[in-house]
């Protein structure tokens, strides 16, 4: 008879993935067991004498039943192998499991652009805190615009009292421009130019992945933008947004336009 792997017979797993108790009474069932694949000899028939009766030997009758005896020990030993390698097998299923986990890192919104000395990662307010990538990069993209907006407002505001467009010689400085003609006409416009570009209807697409970016028309960032350059538009569009801010409050209480406000402080 061809030799069987006693495991492999019960469609057991090989022993090299069990522990080595459950390998040890593996062996041991497996050695119990042989028996059964053995086809017992049939009893030798010797010549009798007619007349003469052959008494069987005591316990022959029982032998016949000892390969049954057997299996059902083997049996026994196998299930017995078998529960102890299924305990083995689920308490190392969890240290198997946990080496082929990867660990994936959090966004970290404090390693972006805009994280400069002195004040570093500024959020007060906790806006940014457990925050994701995604959310992260609509804040960014609404401060540049605001950044950038606000730089444009304030410059604005400065210029308007020493130099005013063809047509405009007769609008006032300040915020009083808004509702004097033609500043008011222009004002609506605009809006509907501001309105133009939140809806997308301009020449100029942002990159979902990279906020702010419209692309480089003219050719400021030589092909790449580098980080330096990214920080100081964040800084400066920041800057501007408190410039603004402090422009029109300025003006709202003192009533004078922003050129003003440097001799109303001078005073």
């Amino acid at each position: 008879l061809a030799q069987v792997h006693p495991l492999k017979a019960f469609g057991l797993s090989p022993l090299a993935s069990m522990s080595r108790s459950s390998a040890a009474v593996a062996v041991a069932a497996g050695l119990s067991l042989a028996p059964a694949f053995i086809t017992p000899a049939a009893p030798s028939q010797r010549p009798q004498l007619r007349g003469v009766v052959v008494s069987t030997p005591v316990g022959a009758s029982g032998s016949a039943t000892a390969p049954s005896g057997v299996s059902c020990v083997a049996g026994a030993l196998v299930a017995a192998a078998v529960s102890v390698s299924a305990v083995s097998a689920k308490r190392h299923a969890p240290t198997r499991a946990a080496a082929g986990v990867v660990a994936c890192r959090a966004f970290d919104a404090g390693a972006q652009p805009g994280v400069t000395p002195p004040l570093g990662f500024f959020d007060p307010a906790g806006i940014c805190k457990d925050v994701s990538e995604t959310e992260f990069k609509r804040l960014r993209s609404c401060e540049l615009r605001h950044g950038r907006a606000a730089m444009m407002g304030a410059a604005g505001l400065l210029a308007q009292s020493a130099y005013k467009l063809p047509y405009y010689e007769n609008v006032p400085s300040g915020l009083a421009a808004q509702w004097t003609e033609p500043g008011a006409n222009s004002l609506w416009l605009i809006f509907g130019l501001i309105g133009c570009l939140e809806i997308g209807l301009c020449p100029w697409k942002e990159d979902p992945e990279d906020p702010g970016n419209y692309g480089d028309p003219l050719n400021l960032g030589k092909g790449s933008v580098s980080l330096e350059m990214r920080n100081k538009e964040l800084n400066n569009g920041r800057f501007a947004m408190f410039a603004w801010l402090g422009i029109v409050s300025a003006e709202l209480y003192t009533g004078t336009s922003g050129a003003g406000q440097l001799a109303v402080a001078r005073d």
